[in-house]
């Protein structure tokens, strides 16, 4: 009897993580949720019949799908509970799970605290192999980026790209190239902040042409809003235009509010630069609304601070003194999640 439920409880755990990964690449409303639900299911069962490392994949996998809905605190307290019952012995679920935690820092602005999982899974990941060192270097380049990019260093900037083309030449040696495509999507991005365009749109196509390939209708969306914002920078409006609202039409047929959260954005600066005052405000503060709502702080002020930039104009006093002050909260929000 245990045999065939642990049988069922294995279907139930697979059928949850492929109901998250799908959901993840195609536009499927709710497919998160119906993933998240799966898997509940599964670790209770698992739970119940004692099967401790089943249950922690579940727990990992459940995590990912609250993570890709933005929900980061929760993503974070499942993490932080299996990293608790592990085995030390255990080191490729671990790793696994140390990486995971630091991607989920990272997406809620705690940098610091991104670099010491990563660092804590180290030595681990060697036990693992490349896939698993190279899923580190992604993850730690992205952490350097995103450190880049809130502290301008220089320094930051050389580590992170560094880190990518160590996890690019990984992923291409093992010949997975989903991961490929998504590594080119972050080179692109990183070179877009480095002001070197031309390079950067290469391998910003380059992932686009992968991630179509695959079918994958999400993560192409990340690479056109990462290409929109190139154009932004490059004064191709009616190109950014185009990109972005395509980006955010697959967007919203999903339920990664995260994502859709940093598309709107874009779309909200595209518009307020192609003269369209009024759709821009709009759609800067549905990008407030839904960044707020999965716990984006930092990505909620974003918007608000391209709302007061770009239409300060277009706002009455009022206006400007009722988006000044939410920004402020939104700060000390961002602040005092930090300190903790």
């Amino acid at each position: 009897m245990i045999s065939i439920d642990r049988c069922r409880n294995s279907s139930l755990n697979t059928a949850g993580e492929l109901a998250g990964f799908v959901a993840s690449t195609q536009q499927i409303p709710r497919g998160q949720r119906h993933g998240e639900e799966l898997l509940i299911g599964s670790i209770t069962l698992f739970e119940y019949l004692g099967f401790r490392r089943r249950t922690a994949e579940g727990r990992i996998e459940l995590a990912l799908c609250n993570y890709r809905q933005g929900l980061f605190d929760i993503g974070r307290s499942i993490l932080v509970h299996v990293l608790t019952d592990l085995s030390e012995d255990d080191w490729e679920l671990r790793s696994l799970a140390l990486i995971r935690l630091a991607s989920v820092e990272r997406h809620a602005g705690r940098l610091k605290e991104a670099l010491g999982r990563l660092n804590e899974a180290t030595e681990l990941v060697k036990l693992s192999g490349p896939w698993a060192t190279g899923r580190r270097n992604l993850e730690l380049a992205s952490t350097y980026k995103d450190l880049a990019i809130a502290e301008g260093e220089s320094v930051y900037f050389n580590n992170a790209e560094e880190f990518y083309y160590k996890a690019l030449h990984e992923f291409e040696a093992v010949g997975n190239h989903r991961y490929v495509a998504i590594v080119e999507n972050n080179i692109g991005f990183l070179l877009l902040n480095l002001n070197a365009y031309q390079e950067s749109e290469c391998h910003l196509l380059r992932s686009s042409r992968l991630f179509k390939a695959f079918s994958d209708a999400v993560r192409g969306a990340q690479v056109k809003e990462t290409l929109a914002r190139l154009y932004v920078a490059t004064e191709q409006y009616v190109v950014a235009h185009n990109a972005i609202k395509e980006a955010v039409q697959t967007l919203e047929n999903t339920d990664s509010e995260a994502l859709l959260a940093e598309a709107l954005t874009t779309n909200g600066l595209v518009e307020s630069r192609l003269g369209n005052y009024s759709n821009a405000k709009s759609t800067l503060q549905a990008a407030c609304s839904v960044a707020e709502r999965c716990g984006d702080y930092e990505g909620a002020g974003r918007a608000l601070l391209i709302l007061l930039e770009e239409l300060r104009l277009q706002l009455e006093p009022t206006e400007q003194l009722h988006i000044s002050n939410k920004l402020k909260t939104l700060l000390a929000t961002k602040q005092t999640e930090r300190n903790h």
